[in-house]
């Protein structure tokens, strides 16, 4: 059986808490806030937000390379929220169905390649086909290597690196550490954005990171 955007997602956010030891206000524990596109439940802390826009994918190509689908206008969205690296990111899954799942000793979390969106080269245009017309679903291919490494974008084939939980974990370590109140938008501004795009896309999820 194919595992599920959903199921993705309900391993993942929670693996926060376990995975990243983000500190908050020099007490020592972990905290994070999860959301997702229903019944959201937010709160007005100023801060850093890193947001996550999960896929599944059962297809490997011949070469190797898991095929993941993203929409056009889904692509060009997640860059503009991208203004840093460690801003937004494509949640890849390095496994796809249940057998692959088994395989791997159920860890799901460990079999993840992250996307960072800010890597992605702003002039990317609409996907075509292979006769160089436009695509009419509007899907680019996302090719994730063997791995886990990169991914090669379509309709213009380029290649981009992904990095594992650990690598995002580091970086969002050091975010914390330097935050600073006038880096980033008001509290108000920042949580309404977030709501926006929790609710303009399904299988998404929003981490905070406090001011420390």
């Amino acid at each position: 059986m194919r595992i599920s955007e959903k199921t993705i997602e309900l391993t993942f956010a929670p693996g926060w808490r376990t995975l990243w030891r983000l500190r908050t206000g020099g007490s020592g524990s972990p905290r994070h806030r999860r959301h997702s596109s229903g019944g959201t439940r937010q709160r007005a802390v100023g801060g850093h937000w890193t947001l996550f826009q999960i896929k599944a994918s059962n297809r490997v190509l011949a070469n190797g390379r898991r095929r993941f689908h993203a929409q056009h206008h889904q692509l060009v969205a997640l860059m503009g929220h991208a203004a840093q690296p460690g801003d937004v990111y494509y949640v890849l899954p390095r496994l796809g169905n249940e057998h692959e799942l088994a395989a791997a000793n159920f860890d799901l979390l460990a079999n993840l390649s992250l996307l960072d969106a800010n890597a992605i080269p702003g002039a990317i245009g609409p996907p075509t086909t292979a006769a160089g017309q436009s695509r009419q679903t509007g899907v680019h291919y996302m090719d994730l290597h063997p791995g886990g490494g990169a991914v090669t974008i379509h309709s213009e084939p380029f290649d981009v690196g992904t990095v594992g939980l650990a690598a995002v974990g580091a970086l969002l370590e050091r975010r914390q550490r330097q935050l600073v109140e006038d880096q980033r938008p008001s509290e108000r501004d920042q949580v309404g954005e977030i709501r926006e795009f929790l609710a303009k896309g399904r299988n998404r999820a929003a981490l905070l990171l406090p001011r420390a």
